[in-house]
């Protein structure tokens, strides 16, 4: 198993368009024993697309660089997110996503 605990910085572009980036620090273990640590950089961007049954529908996609403490190398992963959030109620009210 593993547990992450990490950080980003946000910046609004434009109204749809965030951009983001940050750290994120992964140590592994089994069986109760650390078998590695890893650190992870992470650039995102997000925009929101439209409405769809009165939520929001964003795209996002994340670049991240990974480096484990066991290795030498970088590991490179690109992600892709699509999301809907919907609003139950009032500005307070829970979001159904």
């Amino acid at each position: 198993y593993e547990i992450e605990a990490g950080a980003y910085l946000e910046y609004q572009l434009a109204d749809p368009v965030t951009v983001s980036g940050g750290y994120a620090y992964v140590p592994n273990y089994e069986d109760g024993d650390l078998t590695s640590r890893e650190h992870r950089l992470r650039q995102q961007v997000a925009v929101t697309v439209g409405e769809i049954a009165g939520g929001e529908v964003e795209v996002r996609g994340r670049l991240e660089q990974r480096f484990r403490d066991d290795g030498d190398d970088t590991g490179w992963r690109l992600r892709a997110r699509i999301a809907w959030d919907r609003p139950l109620g009032g500005e307070d009210a829970p979001t159904l996503k």
